[in-house]
């Protein structure tokens, strides 16, 4: 390859040259100081560091964004006017990013100014009228302000382009109008999303009736995607309220448990042809529950069984001292008359009673006996009658009449083919 060299002779020429090696030089150097500058303040994440990379590149709204963000957070007064500055440096360096005009307008109101407020939050939506961000954070502005009707038809618009704001959006509305259906949906609107968070809202508050209705229509349409993360919200709702009928129709809905056999006004596993669960492993209470302790021994067995290849065994074995209850819960029709009918045979001795009981979700004793010893399989049956507004109920099989340190007994009960009838 054939090497060239450029001769320079004048001295103007190797001015001109030196001047322009030197203008270079300056320039990486200038370049070398915002890069440096910029990366600091962008990536830092305490502010005394931020504050360096920011006054090496003091024209990069980024890094001021950056700078007001972590002094916001502090909450210190002179952080608050700092952070406010350095929100005003970065929309001015960069008027075309709706992003920084939403900080500002957060920090303007802060400071008490909601005229300067509103104008950047109008600026953003200038900028980008159609992201959902834009009118949500505009939306609230309104509402904050007592600007209702403007203020739902921005957070409409957020929804119906991002309807992961739906579940807030019903939560105002529902505050503002006080529980009010009607003016609540004439806010928010009516889509899927909308009535499952008003379904949630109204399980909250005990509304279960109209919870249903909002969730049947959930339910009914077909088109939310995340039906078990809404009914899953319901439901827990609707159980911790006792309301076990409702709750097992959204569980059903939702599909929230893969093998969900449980049906209305029926004795889940009856027969206790599958497993027992206990209190901490996660199961759905709508099976046969275990509580915590070792004594007595309860599980399935394959010896005495009536009917099937299990029964259920609580064995006090030769003797000890303890108490663990076995129950399930059972979702009824309010003022509807059942029958519990189960199969028992028992050789406990013990200074205590061995019961079957029934109460009301709320906790009110409805049926209940004592069960004596008995050589062989014996038929027990208890009549129940549901109060008005109640729709669950809970079998408890256990002891009675223990000490503090529970009940001393010896010997084995068993237990098979328990049912629910309605009369």
């Amino acid at each position: 390859m054939q090497t060239r060299s450029i001769e320079l002779k004048s001295g103007l020429s190797k001015t001109v040259l030196a001047g322009i090696c030197a203008v270079g030089i300056a320039l990486a150097l200038i370049f070398a100081k915002w890069a440096f500058g910029h990366a600091v303040a962008v990536n830092a994440v305490k502010p005394e560091v931020t504050a360096l990379g920011v006054d090496l590149a003091a024209s990069d709204p980024s890094g001021h964004f950056n700078f007001a963000q972590q002094l916001e957070k502090t909450l210190l007064h002179e952080d608050q006017q700092r952070s406010l500055a350095e929100y005003e440096s970065a929309a001015a360096l960069s008027p075309h990013n709706y992003i920084y005009w939403l900080g500002l307008a957060r920090a303007r109101e802060q400071a008490g100014n909601d005229v300067l407020a509103e104008g950047s939050l109008r600026k953003a939506e200038e900028l980008a009228p159609n992201y959902s961000r834009v009118q949500w954070a505009l939306g609230n502005f309104l509402l904050r302000r007592g600007q209702r009707n403007e203020g739902f038809e921005k957070i409409r618009k957020a929804v119906a382009a991002d309807e992961a704001f739906a579940a807030p959006a019903a939560a105002a509305a529902w505050q503002i109008f006080e529980g009010d259906i009607q003016q609540i949906h004439a806010a928010v609107g009516d889509s899927p999303r909308i009535n499952a968070a008003i379904a949630v809202l109204l399980a909250g508050d005990k509304r279960y009736p109209e919870a249903m209705d909002f969730w049947r229509r959930v339910s009914a349409g077909g088109a939310l995607n995340d039906r078990k993360a809404a009914g899953q919200a319901v439901y827990q709702k609707l159980l911790a309220g006792g309301a076990y009928r409702s709750a097992i129709e959204v569980a059903g809905d939702a599909g929230l448990f893969p093998d969900w056999d449980v049906s209305v006004g029926a004795v889940s596993n009856g027969g206790f042809e599958t497993g027992l669960h206990s209190l901490r492993d996660g199961s759905h209470p709508f099976s046969w529950v275990v509580a915590d302790g070792s004594f007595p021994r309860i599980g399935q067995n394959m010896d005495q069984k009536r009917s099937g290849t299990y029964s259920l065994l609580i064995s006090f074995g030769q003797g000890g001292s303890g108490q663990r209850t076995v129950s399930q819960k059972i979702g009824v029709e309010p003022e509807a008359g059942y029958d519990l009918q189960f199969y028992y045979r028992s050789d406990v001795a013990t200074s205590a009673r061995l019961r079957c009981d029934v109460f009301s979700a709320s906790g009110a004793s409805l049926a209940g006996a004592a069960l004596p010893a008995a050589g062989d399989w014996t038929q027990m049956k208890l009549p129940i009658s549901v109060p008005a507004n109640i729709e669950g109920i809970e079998i408890r099989i256990g002891m009675e009449g223990c000490s503090a340190n529970g009940c001393t007994a010896s010997g084995n009960v068993w237990f098979d083919d328990l049912s629910l009838s309605k009369h």
